[in-house]
């Protein structure tokens, strides 16, 4: 018994002794947190775009979102970027938008762009955190900065992600305790999916669709009664062929529907080839529960309304379960 209290004793001893000198690591090694895990997981669209083969886009993305960032100010930040997650809309509010990006955001860069002079203000948010991770020296201290231009909001969590929302703090209280992304359906698209598009070379627009239901109907224009599980697909962006060197504003879509049931794929079939008839689409049976639009042509302005979508919080709208029903004025 004596031989068994002195060896639980130097156990408990050592692992005191390790608990309180676990190094910390240095902020600028940590491994960085992955975008989508500061993403809201309730919402209606997920997107992916890989920055540098969209930089026009996502520059007037930008402008759009903050009137007050002129042309140059915005590419400036565009050109540090490198991917950007975006999480977009809920069945109360469509106009709900979270976004985390990855790149290069010296602090010296970000204090000569987002000035008073510029209109911007900051304050300093301190996140909860835990024991654990203050331990470990994850950061939990922020700078927020604000403009009166937008409701949106902006962090440079680390020299290597910003954050953008309208609502910050649950970001950021988020990335205090680095956690890992989702095990979520639009997650594993996303991530996997980017992936094998950068091993094939291609630099496509990726997004997930988990309420589909609003969406098809607008592209139908009409009420649907389908039961649809998701949406998933890509933007491919096609250039000019007269003048390929010049931003040609257009995209191609790649949509993919899953229904519920296979016997409601013919009835869905030929309601979209019907709209899609004066859209250059074309819609084609996938796989026993998939439908396909193929290579139907967007414009920017198309992708940019995704983003800047108005609320749906008039008295004129009631929202019921996922559908939105606009009511007669009073």
């Amino acid at each position: 018994m004596k031989k068994f209290l002195l060896v639980l004793g130097t156990l408990l001893v050592s692992v005191l002794l390790f608990s309180c000198n676990t190094p910390k690591v240095a902020e600028d090694d940590l491994p960085e947190v992955n975008p989508l895990a500061l993403i809201d997981q309730d919402l209606s669209i997920y997107v992916y775009v890989p920055v540098q083969a969209h930089k026009e886009l996502v520059t007037d993305i930008m402008q759009a979102e903050i009137p007050s960032i002129s042309k140059k100010d915005a590419m400036r930040i565009v050109e540090q970027l490198d991917e950007l997650y975006a999480g977009l809309g809920t069945v109360k509010d469509r106009s709900k938008l979270q976004m985390a990006t990855t790149g290069d955001f010296p602090k010296a860069a970000i204090k000569l762009l987002l000035t008073e002079k510029n209109g911007w203000t900051s304050y300093d948010y301190s996140a909860p955190s835990s024991q654990a991770a203050l331990q470990m020296n994850y950061p939990n201290k922020f700078k927020v900065y604000s403009t009166q231009e937008t409701k949106y909001n902006m962090s440079f969590c680390s020299q290597g992600l910003m954050t953008f929302a309208a609502k910050l703090e649950p970001m950021l209280d988020l990335y205090a305790l680095r956690p890992n992304p989702p095990a979520t359906p639009y997650a594993d698209f996303l991530i996997q999916k980017a992936a094998v598009f950068e091993k094939a070379g291609l630099k496509n627009i990726l997004f997930y669709i988990s309420r589909p239901g609003q969406y098809v109907k607008t592209m139908v224009g009409a009420d649907i009664t389908f039961g649809m599980k998701d949406s998933y697909g890509y933007l491919e962006y096609v250039p000019d062929p007269k003048n390929p060197e010049v931003y040609s504003n257009y995209y191609s879509l790649n949509l993919y529907i899953t229904l519920d049931k296979s016997n409601q794929m013919r009835a869905l079939i030929s309601a979209l080839r019907l709209a899609m008839g004066l859209m250059g689409g074309e819609v084609i049976q996938f796989d026993e529960n998939t439908i396909l639009i193929k290579n139907m042509e967007v414009n920017e302005k198309d992708v940019i309304d995704l983003f800047t979508r108005d609320p749906v919080t008039g008295k004129h709208f009631k929202v019921d379960g996922d559908s939105i029903i606009k009511e007669s004025k009073k």
